[in-house]
C-alpha cells in the first residue's frame, strides 16, 4: 500500500514529468550545460531489427523464386514506412550546448536559444511542447527522457506549464500510445498480408490471417482501455469488460499490485474489488493523489463530527 505522503511528494514533482535536481545529476557526473537527448534506444532497435528481418524475407522471395508482385508490394510498404521509422529514431537529436539548442530530424538540423523559448507545456499525452511566442519549435514525446532539458529550462527560469489544474474537472486515464499503435501496426500488416495471399489462392493466408489475432487482441485491448473521472465519478471502459460507474467517495480502499510483468491499480469498495487499472497508464498517479485527498478530506469531517 502507497502512503498518502508518498502521493503529496508526487504531486509536487509532478508526476508526468522526471525532473531531477542538480544534485542527483551532478551524481550522475552529466554536464548539464552540455548533453544530446535522443530517441529511447530500445525503440530503434525495435525497428531495426523489423526491417532487416522483413528486408530478409523479401530478399528470400527473390533467390526462392517466390517474390510475385503482391508479395513485392506487401513486403515493400512495410519495409519503406518501418526503414523510415528507423531513420528517424536514429536521426532525432535535441543537443545542448550552452546556451544553443541544435536539433536534428529528418526535416534538417535547426539551431535556437534559450533566450527564444517562452514556456513550455506538458501535454495530456505526456509529450513536452516547447514554444516560441505561439510557435512551437520542439516536441520531446512520452517515451523520450527529457529530464536534463526540464532542468535547463527551470534554470533559465522558463516556466513549464502542466495540465494539472484542467484535469480537476476531467481526466482522462488510459494506456500510452506507443502500447497499442505497434501492436495496431503489426494487426493491419498481418490482415492485409493475408488478404493479398488470399488473392494469390495461398494455403498461408489462413496461418498469416491467424497470427494477426494475438497483435489485433493487444490492439484492441489497450485502444479500448479508457477510464474518465468527472464530477465526482468514475467510468471505466474496456476490451470485453462490462463498463463501470462509481462514485469516488465509495472507493474505499486502493493498493498496486504486480502480476507477473505487469501492474495494476486495483480499488476496492468495502473488501470488493470494483475496478483493476494498469499502472503504466497515462495519470494513473493522478487518479491515486485525487483519491488520497478524498480519503483524508473524509477523514477530517468524519473528526469534525
Amino acid at each position: 500500500m502507497i502512503r498518502y505522503e508518498d502521493f503529496r511528494v508526487m504531486k509536487v514533482k509532478k508526476t508526468n514529468c522526471g525532473l531531477k535536481t542538480s544534485e542527483q545529476l551532478t551524481e550522475e557526473r552529466r554536464d548539464t550545460n552540455n548533453y544530446a537527448i535522443k530517441e529511447n534506444g530500445w525503440l530503434r532497435i525495435l525497428f531495426l531489427t523489423g526491417t532487416i528481418f522483413l528486408s530478409g524475407l523479401l530478399l528470400y522471395g527473390f533467390i526462392d523464386g517466390q517474390a510475385t508482385v503482391s508479395v513485392i508490394l506487401a513486403y515493400g510498404i512495410l519495409i519503406v514506412f518501418l526503414g523510415t521509422c528507423t531513420l528517424h529514431l536514429f536521426i532525432w537529436r535535441v543537443k545542448v550546448d550552452d546556451e544553443v539548442i541544435e536539433h536534428r530530424s529528418l526535416l534538417g538540423k535547426r539551431c535556437y536559444n534559450f533566450s527564444e523559448i517562452t514556456g513550455g507545456l506538458y501535454k495530456e499525452n505526456g509529450t513536452l511542447e516547447i514554444y516560441s511566442g505561439d510557435r512551437k519549435i520542439l516536441k520531446f514525446d512520452e517515451n523520450i527522457n527529457a529530464a536534463l532539458f526540464e532542468y535547463s529550462l527551470s534554470q533559465h527560469k522558463i516556466p513549464q506549464e502542466t495540465w494539472m489544474s484542467f484535469r480537476e474537472k476531467k481526466c482522462i486515464i488510459r494506456p500510452k500510445e506507443n502500447h497499442y499503435i505497434i501492436p495496431g501496426i503489426f494487426f493491419l500488416y498481418l490482415l492485409f498480408y493475408s488478404v493479398i495471399l488470399i488473392a494469390d489462392a495461398k494455403d498461408a493466408a489462413f496461418l498469416f490471417l491467424l497470427l494477426s489475432c494475438i497483435p489485433g487482441s493487444i490492439f484492441l485491448y489497450f485502444l479500448t482501455d479508457k477510464t474518465v473521472v468527472r464530477d465526482g465519478w468514475l467510468y471505466r471502459n474496456g476490451f470485453l469488460q462490462k463498463s463501470c460507474k462509481i462514485r469516488l467517495a465509495d472507493i474505499t480502499k486502493m493498493e498496486r499490485k504486480k502480476m507477473l510483468f505487469v501492474e495494476f491499480l486495483i480499488l476496492y469498495r468495502d473488501q470488493k474489488k470494483i475496478a483493476k487499472i494498469s499502472a503504466r497508464n497515462r495519470n494513473v498517479d493522478w487518479l491515486q493523489i485525487k483519491l488520497a485527498d478524498l480519503k483524508k478530506d473524509n477523514k477530517k469531517r468524519k473528526s469534525k463530527k
